[in-house]
């Protein structure tokens, strides 16, 4: 049994050290605004950047050129090869009323992303905010854009068109429908 368990945590471990990282944009609507999110981790190991730039954007969405970024104006960053879709719709240029947390810029008409220059794996997150733009006023023509790193990472721009439901919510309902089976099958 001791070597069973021993051969399965093996396993699971050859499976996990193969896995890559994955990040995600999602875009979501909120009473009348638009949320883009930024979530997950990458790993830059084995990545060759193309060099040092200085960032000259803000937060904003560019449809035309599948373009989106996070972050301040004059920041430094290493341009990396993300390949992927060079469009993401027919919204043009939209710029974000808020921005917070890290720095990055998807270009996807050159298949490029630019990350801070001291970055070299990790988690990233931020939050831009679009106040009283809909999702539909950005033209999106997918529900996912994938670009994907010469190591194999992955970042994934996700259009969320469905209303959130919270996570308790089905749980609550599993639980009143055995109570309600529980009392029929009492008064039978």
């Amino acid at each position: 049994m001791k070597n069973l368990i021993s051969a399965s945590m093996g396993i699971l471990a050859l499976l996990g050290a193969s896995a890559n990282a994955a990040a995600f944009v999602t875009f979501t609507e909120e009473g009348g605004n638009t949320i883009a999110e930024l979530s997950g981790t990458l790993d830059l190991t084995g990545v060759t950047d193309q060099g040092l730039f200085a960032s000259a954007n803000t937060g904003f969405v560019d449809m035309n050129n599948a373009r989106v970024g996070f972050g301040g104006a004059g920041e430094n960053q290493r341009l990396y090869s993300a390949v992927g879709p060079s469009v993401f719709g027919t919204g043009g240029n939209i710029d974000a009323d808020s921005v917070s947390g890290d720095i990055i810029f998807l270009l996807g008409a050159t298949d490029s992303l630019w990350l801070p220059a001291d970055f070299t794996g990790g988690e990233l997150s931020g939050t831009m905010t679009f106040l009283g733009v809909a999702l539909e006023a950005f033209g999106f023509t997918d529900d996912s854009y994938v670009y994907t790193l010469t190591n194999g990472d992955t970042l994934t721009v996700l259009v969320s068109n469905e209303v959130p439901v919270p996570a308790a919510l089905p749980l609550f309902g599993a639980g009143l429908a055995g109570l309600t089976f529980l009392r029929k099958r009492r008064s039978v």
